[in-house]
Parts: structure tokens; C-alpha cells; sequence
């Protein structure tokens, strides 16, 4: 109901004729690993945990979520295609991991089907900043490149497709692989 509400308030508060502010929600942090999610109370894999709770964003009309790179593939199958996936927790190849659990490069999380990318320590930290991000946004290109090449996700109604568990009361089932 949070959500929903947070959504709604956007909404409403943009008044006519102005975009509204868009909602993201947070999915498991990237510097959680299983045994903190353990620590919450929250049961299950990691990767199932952000999935539910990016379904649950996107059945409240969130924008789309924050989430690492390694659910991307998962939360993309789950949610409607123009729902947002916004990653942190990204180190180019050979840069310190810092407290990222759950890290990727640029390309990996842009492939795995991540739209915005949240980049900050690997530049702040670079001898040169302006190299690291070029870098990086050639990196982003590469991972553009990559899925555009891979094959369209196959549609809701595909019989080779099975539900996505668990579902979300009063949402139609989204099922995968």
C-alpha cells in the first residue's frame, strides 16, 4: 500500500498536464548477500526476493526499481517490459569491488537488462576521471550492442513458459523459463 500510495501522491501531485515524478523502488541492496537477508527475516534466494519485490513495485505503478544487475534477467522476464531497472553497485573490469556483493561491469549489467547505471567511487576514485568514464560508457556500448543481438524474451503466452513463483494476489500471472 506504500507504494500504491507514493505512486498515487506523484500522480496527483504533478498536476495537469505535468509529468509526474517517477517512483523507483529498492529491491535487495547490492551490498547484501543471503546471510543478510537471513538477518532481515526475508526467506528465499536472493534473486527471488528482489523479483517479488520488484513485482510488487511494478503491481503498485512504480516507475521501476533499483536493483543489482544479477536479477535484471529475472525481474525483466517478470515485470512489464517499460518497467525501469536502475543498477548500482557497478565496477568496470580490474577496479575494486568496495562493499558491492553483488557487483557487475557496465556491459554485463546493461546485457543482463539493466536501463540506468549508477556509477559513482570507480570515477570519484580514478586517477584520471574523465578516461574512467569514457571507459565506461564504451563499456555501456558494448552491452548495448550484446542485447541487442540476443533474442526478444519470449511473450506471456508462451507454452514452453512456466509461472514465475511466487505470484502476486490480484495480478495476472507473469511466468518464465
Amino acid at each position: 500500500r506504500m507504494l500504491q500510495a507514493a505512486c498515487r501522491g506523484a500522480r496527483e501531485g504533478a498536476g495537469t498536464g505535468k509529468e509526474a515524478t517517477k517512483i523507483l523502488a529498492v529491491t535487495v541492496l547490492t551490498s547484501m548477500e543471503m546471510t543478510d537477508l537471513d538477518a532481515v527475516g526475508m526467506a528465499g534466494p536472493l534473486a527471488a526476493a528482489a523479483t517479488r519485490l520488484a513485482m510488487i513495485a511494478d503491481q503498485a505503478g512504480c516507475f521501476g526499481v533499483i536493483a543489482s544487475a544479477h536479477e535484471a534477467k529475472d525481474i525483466r522476464r517478470a515485470c512489464r517490459e517499460s518497467f525501469a531497472i536502475v543498477t548500482p553497485g557497478i565496477r568496470p573490469a580490474g577496479i575494486e569491488v568496495d562493499d558491492q556483493a553483488r557487483h557487475e561491469t557496465p556491459s554485463s549489467a546493461i546485457e543482463a537488462g539493466s536501463d540506468f547505471l549508477v556509477v559513482g567511487r570507480p570515477i570519484r576514485d580514478s586517477a584520471d576521471p574523465v578516461v574512467m568514464a569514457d571507459s565506461i560508457v564504451a563499456d555501456i556500448e558494448r552491452g548495448l550492442v550484446a542485447r541487442a543481438q540476443r533474442p526478444a524474451a519470449p511473450a506471456a503466452d508462451d507454452p514452453e513458459l512456466t509461472p514465475l513463483e511466487p505470484s502476486i494476489p490480484g495480478r495476472p500471472s507473469r511466468r518464465r523459463r
